[in-house]
């Protein structure tokens, strides 16, 4: 049986780590291999700066051609995590599920497989794949939070009529409340505190956005799906980048209203790879996460991870923070000359950080490891 309890470490403090988007796969094509090296250092990087209590990949995360191909590439991606025996966990984004040539199961089974992996299959029969959940427990062995890892489906639904991208279904409302209630029994009638990791936002993601009138307002973007007729900024109070339309499902069948009656107090998206916004709607937060792979689309240099800390003390807050590629004052391969150097900023954050321009220095150097490992054999 899989492992899903965690502790607070012995300061009360727990780090999680969002890694999302990466959309890595094998292949020969230098600007695709350059890519890579860029994703892997700020992989590698930011785990090591940021020495996480768990690892999260949060979707589309890595394909492949044949079963080998496949566990060669998250072989990779999960190199520096499993080397420094960090647990980690990871849900399916809506590209693992279609578009591809293996089917979604065989990812899952991949990223289970290794020693400090917690994915897991909790409920059999309901829709989706690697619906699980973890406990972090405090220093009287009590569980203090709640982790949901929620598969939200494929990029095209099976009902077109409701919605364009499939959307989390009813089972996995119904098993998500469920496994709330169990532990409420368990805390005294109380819903334990509750983050949610899914790759699609749930519809509710334009509530924290503000319609204007058009492309010509500072900022604006057009909206997606049932709002692509109108126009969007961030509303006053939500912080964090709004780069392009958010892409939930069209069809809402009251996900984000369990979340709130169950204890949720945070979701973490990807999907939208430049997006990386967050705010508060009735008590939750609700956040994006910016793509941290330069493969498929991206946001340059401005590619990042997000680290969310709880501290036992001061349950049930937490706090949430971006990094980008260039506050660890890396230096690109695959960007254009401009972004390749390390501006004297990019140095001060770094050291900020606790890297230093030695250590910045020695991760550049990883490149030539990731170039042989993607070499075909």
């Amino acid at each position: 049986m899989k492992k899903r309890n965690l502790k607070f470490d012995e300061n009360g403090k727990f780090k999680i780590l969002v890694i999302t988007d990466l959309h890595e796969f094998k292949s020969d094509d230098k600007e695709t291999c350059l890519k890579t090296e860029d994703a892997l250092l700020l992989v590698e990087t930011s785990v090591k700066a940021l020495s996480p209590d768990l690892v999260v990949y949060d979707g589309d995360n890595a394909f492949g051609k044949t079963e080998d191909e496949l566990k060669e590439t998250i072989d990779t991606i999960t190199k520096t995590v499993r080397e420094m025996n960090i647990p980690f966990t990871m849900v399916l984004g809506n590209h693992e599920h279609d578009d591809r040539e293996l089917p979604p199961e065989m990812p899952l089974k991949i990223f289970s497989s290794y020693e400090n992996s917690l994915v897991r299959e909790d409920k059999k029969g309901i829709s989706g794949y690697g619906n699980h959940y973890i406990t972090i427990r405090g220093k009287s062995n009590k569980t203090k939070y709640l982790l949901f890892f929620i598969d939200s489906g494929k990029s095209r639904s099976d009902n077109q009529d409701l919605s364009a991208y499939d959307w989390v279904h009813d089972d996995q409302i119904e098993w998500f409340e469920n496994v709330c209630d169990e532990f409420k029994e368990k805390n005294g009638g109380e819903y334990v505190p509750v983050l949610v990791f899914q790759h699609m936002p749930v519809t509710e993601i334009y509530d924290l956005l503000e319609e204007v009138k058009g492309l010509d307002v500072n900022g604006a973007v057009k909206g997606h799906g049932m709002f692509s007729s109108k126009f969007y900024v961030l509303k006053d109070g939500v912080t964090g980048s709004l780069l392009e339309a958010p892409c939930p499902p069209d069809f809402n069948n009251g996900e984000f209203t369990s979340w709130k009656n169950h204890g949720v107090k945070g979701a973490f998206f990807g999907h939208d790879h430049k997006n990386d916004f967050e705010g508060e709607l009735d008590g939750v937060l609700l956040a994006h996460v910016k793509g941290t792979g330069f493969n498929g689309y991206s946001d340059g240099i401005k590619t990042g991870v997000k680290l969310i800390t709880i501290e036992e003390e001061s349950l049930p807050d937490f706090k949430t923070k971006d990094y980008y590629f260039t506050d660890f004052g890396l230096q690109s391969k695959s960007a254009v000359l401009p972004h390749q150097v390390m501006t004297e900023e990019q140095k001060k954050t770094a050291k900020k950080i606790g890297l230093g321009v030695a250590a910045v220095t020695a991760a550049t150097a990883v490149g030539a490891v990731i170039k042989k490992i993607f070499k075909k054999k």
